[in-house]
């Protein structure tokens, strides 16, 4: 069984160094993100990194993880 059947993909573009990236999504769960959910809430299981990228598709600024800045203590 796929379990990404009926998925979609979408291309971001990092605001910081034009690099794109595919990402693949189930356009159900994007539909409660698009209706206000947390991120954390619908996606409990993904990497921080694909949360943001969830966030990006939908608020339209996307940084990649080289580019999105590090706190002192993320060296």
């Amino acid at each position: 069984m796929n379990f990404k059947e009926g998925w979609k993909t979408a291309t971001l573009k990092c605001d910081g160094c034009g690099v794109e990236e595919k990402v693949e999504y189930d356009p159900e769960r994007r539909k409660r993100h698009m209706r206000g959910e947390m991120v954390q809430d619908i996606w409990i299981e993904a990497t921080d990194a694909y949360r943001s990228q969830m966030i990006g598709l939908r608020s339209g600024f996307y940084m990649c993880d080289p580019c999105f800045p590090k706190g002192e203590d993320d060296d």
